[in-house]
């Protein structure tokens, strides 16, 4: 029997895999052993089965049960709290402290609860016995003293006359007697008990009381011996105590004295005339002695007959008649003269926060001042600061204190700045103007306006160059000649050779009419740059000289860095 139905070597017989469970051996045909089960037959049959060897050779399983206290097909588990036995099918007793039985024999192992008897504790106790092992005996005093609780003892039928308890085994207290304790004794002289069963005095009754029990007391407003004296104002309207006249649950409000007939002092009300009329009174003194009511009616700010109610939230003053003003985060005004104890609500003063904002204000004590650039200058939210009617032009933001973001101009911000502008930065946020100037090709106060171009200089800059290169070439030429005929004049004087070199100082500022070199032209003129090496073209000269016979071209150069013209090269 090869493991998982593979089929076995063709030539040996032997499994690859391994023999199925319940088989051994090298071909896998010997059958597990009495005892045995499994894959090789290696695991014993559970010693709980009732017979250990007599199990399922392939799952283990015990074939005729298992043992008390024992459950599962190989019988592995033991009985689950609270049972024991053949298949864990009987319930255990009432062991002592809820201990649990014996999963075997269900026995208790520290003996029985309390009212139950028995090897497995499942006996109640007999008749007329309670407790631990039943040693206990139902209490005489119980209406039937042979049925009482077989676990506490307490008596079913309840208690005769003049006992008490669960178990009946107290006497009524010194106050009751009767059944079930519920009659309560009378005045008996010196406070002697009564007879717990009967109810009946020992001794005379007390001064004040009458009566087989004495517990028929004077007649009402009556006190002392025979019940021949006034009583005072108790409390309640209780009547005096019997023998002395005094009150024991003391005087009715408003009253003092031993035998409570004694108005309280003016100025005191209440009980034991103990508490002072409400300082909350118009006049402190003036209150009812009894009741405390402040007959005159309330100081401000106050109300109910103690006047110790404060106004409700949100009122103040005489008869709480005035209405808060706008106290800080809502809070409430004084109840007494209406005063915010925060101050004032943003967009309010005035002693009673009552007052709004005047024109042009707003906020804490309206001392802000709504922003210059709101629209109808002046006018803002009482409270926020917010410029309702929106902003000037050029200007943003709830209070209007923000200019127009980089790029816009105007009303609402809405106007985009001119592309052309130098810097976008410096484009006017109110107008829209190109404060910095504009970029080449474009002139107007919004760059807006495009001019035509040569090699990237407007015009307008191309003609004035020209001009001024003329003028200086005009200039040049003019003190050229001049030097020439005083050198010549000289040499034919003093027979001196014509001189080969002449450096003629030149201005210091300069523009660019071409350089030649126009990656570098557009290379300058997009880095901004206005001033550069140039080359002036002008035509070449020759001069004749009696000595040398030499010929001289003219290059005039304006340099950048040294601002000089050399010639005669």
């Amino acid at each position: 029997m090869c493991s998982n139905g593979e089929v076995c070597n063709p030539v040996n017989g032997s499994c690859p895999e391994g023999c199925s469970a319940g088989w051994k051996g090298k071909d896998c045909r010997e059958a597990c052993e009495s005892g045995s089960y499994g894959v090789m037959c290696k695991d014993k049959c559970s010693p709980h089965c009732l017979d250990p060897t007599n199990c399922d050779s392939k799952s283990g399983e015990c074939y005729l049960g298992c043992l008390d206290g024992w459950v599962g097909d190989r019988c592995e588990q033991t009985c689950e709290g609270g049972w024991y036995g053949a298949q864990c099918k009987r319930k255990c007793g009432h062991c002592y402290n809820e201990e649990l039985c014996d999963k075997i024999h269900g026995a208790c192992a520290s003996g029985c609860a309390s009212g139950w008897i028995g090897q497995n504790c499942n006996n109640s106790c007999a008749k007329g016995s309670y407790g631990i092992m039943c040693k206990d005996t139902c209490s005489a005093h119980c209406v039937d003293s042979a049925d009482c609780d077989h676990v506490t003892g307490s008596c079913v039928g309840g208690c005769l006359a003049g006992w008490m308890g669960a178990r009946c085994n107290q006497k009524c207290t010194e106050k009751s007697f009767g059944e079930e304790c519920g009659k309560v004794c009378g005045h008996c002289f010196d406070n002697a008990p009564c007879n717990h069963i009967t109810g009946a005095c020992q001794a005379d009754c007390k001064d004040g009381w009458l009566g087989q029990f004495c517990n028929e007391s004077c007649p009402e407003g009556k006190f002392g011996e025979k019940c021949q004296q006034k009583c005072g104002h108790c409390v309640s309207g209780n009547i005096c105590d019997f023998a002395s006249g005094s009150c024991s649950d003391g005087c009715a409000d408003g009253w003092v004295g031993s035998r409570c007939n004694i108005v309280c002092s003016f100025g005191y009300y209440g009980e034991n005339c103990l508490q002072q009329c409400n300082v909350n009174c118009k006049n402190t003194k003036d209150c009812n002695h009894i009741n405390g009511f402040c007959s005159n009616g309330c100081a401000d700010g106050w109300l109910g007959e103690f006047c110790d109610q404060k106004c409700p939230d949100g009122f103040f003053g005489p008869d709480c008649s005035f209405n808060c003003g706008h106290c800080l985060e809502e809070d409430i005004c004084s109840h007494v003269n209406g005063s915010c104890f925060s101050g004032c609500a943003r967009g309010w003063h005035g002693r009673y926060c009552n007052e709004s904002c005047e024109s042009g204000y707003f906020g804490d004590m309206c001392t802000q001042k709504c922003s210059d650039y709101c629209i109808e200058s002046g006018q803002c939210d009482k409270i926020t600061g917010f410029c309702t009617n929106g902003c000037m032009a050029g200007w943003t933001g709830n209070f209007c204190e923000l200019e127009c973001p980089t790029g816009t101009f105007g009303e609402h911000c809405m106007g985009n700045c001119s592309e052309h502008c130098l810097n976008i930065t410096d484009c006017n946020h109110v107008n829209g103007s190109c404060d910095g100037g504009c970029l080449s090709g474009w002139i107007g106060n919004h760059c807006q306006i495009e001019v035509n171009e040569i090699n990237g200089i407007p015009a307008e800059t191309l003609l004035g160059i020209v001009f001024g290169v003329t003028a200086l070439f005009i200039i040049i030429d003019i003190i050229i000649v001049v030097v020439v005929l005083r050198f010549t004049g000289r040499s034919k004087v003093r027979g001196s050779s014509f001189p080969r070199r002449l450096s003629i100082l030149s201005v210091n500022y300069y523009a660019d009419v071409n350089s030649g070199n126009h990656a570098a032209d557009r290379q300058n003129r997009d880095a901004g740059h206005v001033d550069q090496d140039v080359v002036l073209t002008t035509c070449g000269r020759s001069f004749n000289q009696e000595n040398t016979g030499s010929h001289h071209e003219q290059m005039n150069y304006v340099s950048k860095e040294n601002r000089y013209i050399s010639s005669w090269e």
